[in-house]
Order: structure tokens, then C-alpha cells, then sequence
């Protein structure tokens, strides 16, 4: 506390910056009150784990990607693990964290650095509706065949409901954060608020 105390009054008229510091220091204390597990208690976890895979070979201990072969490899995606996808600009890296976002089983935080919100989202109702981009933005699509445009068609606007009604009810997106300190009081009230087990930054090179 009095080493973090100094930094309190820089912080104190950012409530942002106020509650992610009560938060480092609530965590600092629990982490030093906490007793350190032995060696032979981590191991009667990981032999309880290993009876639970070999009674339910189906079972998988990670959150799913739905990716059969990165399921196979990870196992789904583990609590506390920290991946960090990298690849050349437009290969799709912030396609791949959508879908990320968009199979997991438990709440999700997609922190959207590169993108507005409301862009995730025109990305998102393109894919699961199969209506493209631009129609959805322009609310007609072009037909290059005859040089106009057509009405969206029933069909799609079943789709855009689809994805509407159905689609992202735990996937919480914030595109209103500039900066590492940002994104962590960010998680922390995400974690708190909506119970959110899996985070999702795009991308970090853009954090400050």
C-alpha cells in the first residue's frame, strides 16, 4: 500500500485509473496472503485431471476455437494462457479473433483496437447472415450483370434476423480503450460484471 499510495493522487480524477489501481492492489494482497501450493498438490490436481480425460476422451478442458485441429493441438484454449497470433498485415488475424470470440462457450471480452465496434459488427452480420458488406451498408445490393442495384432479398433479411436474435448475447466488444492500463481496468470490470473468461485484443501493437 504505501508503495502504491504515491500513485493514487495522479490517478485520482480518472475513475478508470483510480479502480484499476484499487484492483492491482486488492490482487497484489490476495496473491501474497494466498498460501503457495506444493509441488505434490499440483501433481493430485493433474492426476484428478488426467482421470477426468480418460473417463470422458470427449472431454476437452479448454475453451473450443471449433478449429479441429487447433482443438487437437491446445486442447481448446486454456485458462491463463496468453496466445499471441501474429502474421503479415490483411492475413486475418482480426477475422480469426472474431471467430474466436464467436465459439467460445463462456462470455467474452473483445477488445477492438483497429476497429470500431459498430465495424465488428457490419463484419460479423456479413458472415453469419451471408449478405455482403457493402449491401448491408448501402441496405440494397449492387448486381454488376445490369449495372444496379437490387432490394435485400427475404431470404437475407431472414439471415440478418438470424444473426440479430441469436448471435453474441455473451460477447461484450469495448473499442474505447487507447492503452495497456486501459485494457486491464477493462478485463477487470468485465470479470467482475458480466463473469468473462476469455479475452480477445486486437491488436496490441496500437495499445499505448
Amino acid at each position: 500500500l504505501a508503495e502504491t499510495a504515491p500513485h493514487v493522487a495522479d490517478a485520482a480524477l480518472d475513475l478508470d485509473g483510480v479502480m484499476g489501481i484499487a484492483g492491482e492492489v486488492d490482487a497484489d494482497l490476495e496473491a501474497r496472503t494466498d498460501e503457495i501450493p506444493s509441488l505434490a498438490s499440483i501433481l493430485g490436481a493433474v492426476r484428478e485431471q488426467v482421470r477426468e480425460a480418460s473417463v470422458n476422451p470427449n472431454r476437452r478442458s479448454g475453451i473450443p476455437t471449433r478449429i479441429p485441429r487447433l482443438d487437437r493441438m491446445l486442447h481448446g484454449l486454456q485458462r491463463k494462457d496468453l496466445i499471441v497470433v501474429c502474421a503479415r498485415p490483411s492475413a486475418g488475424k482480426t477475422a480469426f479473433g472474431v471467430h474466436l470470440a464467436l465459439s467460445a462457450d463462456v462470455p467474452v471480452l473483445f477488445e477492438s483496437k483497429e476497429m470500431a465496434a459498430i465495424q465488428i459488427g457490419y463484419r460479423v452480420m456479413a458472415s453469419a447472415a451471408r449478405v455482403d458488406g457493402h449491401a448491408l451498408r448501402a441496405g440494397r445490393a449492387w448486381v454488376e450483370a445490369v449495372g444496379n442495384y437490387r432490394a435485400i432479398t427475404g431470404q437475407e433479411w431472414d439471415g440478418i434476423d438470424m444473426a440479430t436474435e441469436h448471435i453474441g448475447r455473451n460477447i461484450f466488444v469495448d473499442d474505447r480503450c487507447y492503452s495497456v492500463d486501459d485494457v486491464a481496468s477493462s478485463v477487470r470490470r468485465a470479470v467482475r460484471r458480466r463473469d468473462v473468461q476469455l479475452v480477445v485484443v486486437d491488436y496490441l501493437q496500437l495499445l499505448r
